[in-house]
């Protein structure tokens, strides 16, 4: 899949994340198989329930989301054995992050950090990507897969995702409307 149609598909998700979270809901389970392609080649996220709304997070890790794409901050409560916590929107970008290195790369970002040996050290180090990749995809692959929450591309709002040099060939406006294509 080239850069630009990995920007595309991944603006579709941006779109559906914003929408989510303005309505203070998060999804905590996005993944490639919750995203479907209509018709006119746009991206429709579907299975929601994990989904819940932001001042009621979930009661039971244990039923949260998919490991391949979860964030460090609930894989940690996880392997602490902790069964609920609070956490923020932050947990879709993560995902989001993961969904992306697996379209670059055709390998789940798990794979690619067991490879590394160990999650601190793959959250130590900048995420390759293939070279035929600009730098934009690069950096932006890395803000959204950052370690710390807080730091974590998406966390202070939608706009600093869409904003991000990685979508200067988007439209926002075109692909709100459907008229990308």
């Amino acid at each position: 899949m080239s850069e630009q149609q990995i920007c595309f598909y991944l603006a579709n998700m941006v779109m559906a994340i914003q929408h989510l979270h303005n309505s203070n809901i998060i999804h905590q389970d996005l993944k490639p198989s919750n995203f479907l392609l209509d018709d006119s080649g746009y991206l429709l996220l579907t299975d929601f329930g994990l989904s819940h709304s932001v001042d009621k997070p979930c009661s039971s890790f244990s039923d949260c989301g998919t490991q391949d794409y979860m964030a460090p901050e609930l894989s940690k409560l996880l392997k602490e054995g902790i069964n609920s916590g609070n956490y923020k929107e932050a947990v879709d970008w993560y995902a989001l992050g993961a969904i992306m290195f697996e379209l670059v790369t055709g390998k789940l970002l798990t794979d690619s950090k067991e490879e590394k040996s160990s999650f601190a050290n793959m959250q130590s180090e900048q995420i390759e990507l293939p070279e035929n990749f600009s730098e934009a995809a690069k950096d932006f692959l890395n803000q959204l897969l950052q370690n710390d929450p807080e730091k974590r591309l998406g966390t202070n709002g939608t706009e600093s995702v869409t904003r991000h040099s990685f979508f200067k060939i988007i439209d926002w406006k075109k692909l709100i409307q459907r008229e990308v294509f």
